[in-house]
């Protein structure tokens, strides 16, 4: 069933647990994916971000296609294992002891999975220290005989207000409900609030003057994988900020401050 969701905030499916999949040069890949986003229905497109540091990327980039395969509720156990394997291991889907078949295209895809599909890469896009992957569904297997459901980060809602809620979206009350709040209280997107929260800020007086227009600063706490993440988009802001980075690490904050055109580095939280 599809919801006719208005934005993607009206459904709590956050992310679905997933298993990368590839072969290229001898070697089986599986990587263990937080979360794969569909971007799209005609054609049909996914994207995933791997980190690059793992030799799936490799596997992808030789072989120009990869497999995703979704995984149940019930399968928290691999995981685990996935995230514990050595990521040297040559043939992972062996050493995991994962049953596959071989895709048209010879992508390895589970068969202990709720659902895997064969994607062709279409684009690649390096970000921070994870790599975005663009592909375009070529198959699709669904396995009748794995039953269970996806695991959702936010856990599952209550029975009751989930069949309240597939009903209102059957009959198509749920999408006009939206509608009409909509129109009563237009969304805000965040870049709108946080231009008015800045106007606020340089419009407010000061020893009876307005206080003159100034870039606002913004401090990163947290240097790590995510954080290289939001230090590209506060680079490609140019000269409209100040930027900041602090890192219980100092040295790792000053190595952000520049690598993404940083003013200063700070000792931590208290510091910042």
């Amino acid at each position: 069933m599809l919801l006719p969701n208005e934005t993607i905030w009206d459904t709590r499916i956050q992310a679905i647990h997933a298993v990368l999949t590839a072969s290229a040069h001898g070697r089986r890949e599986a990587y263990w994916l937080i979360n794969a986003c569909q971007l799209g229905l005609d054609p049909p497109l996914v994207s995933v971000s791997p980190n690059p540091d793992y030799p799936v990327c490799d596997a992808i980039a030789a072989s120009g296609h990869f497999g995703l395969n979704f995984l149940a509720e019930g399968q928290s156990e691999l995981v685990r294992r996935l995230q514990q394997i050595d990521r040297e291991q040559p043939d992972k889907l062996a050493a995991l002891g994962l049953a596959s078949e071989l895709a048209e295209r010879g992508t390895p895809l589970l068969l202990d999975c709720l659902q895997a599909l064969e994607c062709r890469v279409e684009r690649t896009y390096d970000h921070g220290d994870h790599r975005t992957i663009i592909g375009v569904v070529t198959d699709r297997r669904v396995r009748s005989s794995y039953r269970g459901r996806p695991p959702l980060r936010w856990g599952p809602s209550p029975a009751n207000a989930s069949r309240v809620k597939e009903l209102a979206c059957r009959s198509g009350a749920y999408g006009l409900i939206a509608r009409a709040r909509g129109l009563v209280r237009p969304p805000r997107g965040l870049e709108m609030g946080t231009e008015a929260y800045l106007d606020s800020l340089v419009q407010r007086p000061i020893a009876g003057r307005n206080r003159a227009a100034a870039p606002p600063g913004v401090c990163l706490v947290g240097c790590g994988w995510w954080g290289g993440v939001h230090g590209l988009a506060l680079r490609e802001l140019g000269s409209s900020v100040r930027r900041f980075f602090a890192s219980r690490d100092l040295d790792r904050a000053r190595q952000f401050a520049h690598r993404f055109a940083g003013e200063d580095a700070l000792p931590g939280l208290d510091a910042a």
